[in-house]
């Protein structure tokens, strides 16, 4: 439905950032897969090309207040002041909507000042559809949330979602996950971790 307004494209960019950053909680990552899909689309409605870039460097960034999982700043603050995980993201739940709803405004009124208008009804995908085909993509960020909400640790949560995200691509072929890409997933998971690493240790000398 995004589409049919103005700017949609790069609306629908702002709300998909909200939604993949629920589960990523990386910048990086999101501009990564999104951007290819996204800014080239922004770029056919219209938006000058640094301006598309902008609004998907923009969303993207919010990943990383976006709970649960905010880039891993949520664990590290837990550790650090020992206020309970579950607490942390409640009260981040805040902040985070409110910047993404500032950013979709701000596109808005930046698609007003250039007089964009949406793509044509026939480019653009039935809602209908789109959820029968990939409703199911969303059970892990049910299941991670859901352990968290049940009380068990952050780790273990983690692990539940990672598990459940496999069985999940399953279900259709196009999504299947095989050992190679279980394998990557991995190992692009573990160079983000190394950011977060390096962060807590120069956190842990100033303390």
């Amino acid at each position: 439905g995004l589409g049919r307004i103005a700017g949609g494209p790069a609306q629908a960019s702002v709300v998909s950032s909200a939604l993949m950053g629920t589960i990523s909680g990386s910048p990086i990552a999101e501009t990564v897969t999104k951007g290819p899909i996204t800014i080239p689309l922004m770029k056919r409605a219209g938006f000058p090309p640094h301006i598309a870039g902008a609004v998907e460097a923009a969303a993207s960034t919010g990943a990383a207040i976006m709970p649960p999982v905010m880039g891993a700043g949520a664990f590290v603050m837990s550790e650090m002041t020992g206020i309970p995980y579950l607490e942390i993201i409640k009260v981040a739940a805040i902040p985070g909507i409110l910047y993404f709803v500032s950013v979709g405004v701000m596109v808005y009124f930046e698609s007003r000042k250039l007089g964009l208008r949406g793509l044509p009804v026939e480019e653009l995908p039935r809602t209908r559809e789109v959820w029968a085909r990939g409703w199911y993509l969303f059970l892990p960020i049910v299941v991670l949330v859901g352990a968290l909400m049940a009380g068990y640790s952050p780790q273990l949560a983690a692990l539940y979602g990672m598990v459940s995200t496999i069985a999940v691509s399953w279900i259709r072929r196009e999504t299947r996950m095989g050992v190679p890409q279980i394998w990557q997933a991995l190992v692009d998971a573990g160079k983000n971790c190394l950011f977060v690493a390096a962060l807590t240790g120069c956190v842990g000398v100033l303390i």
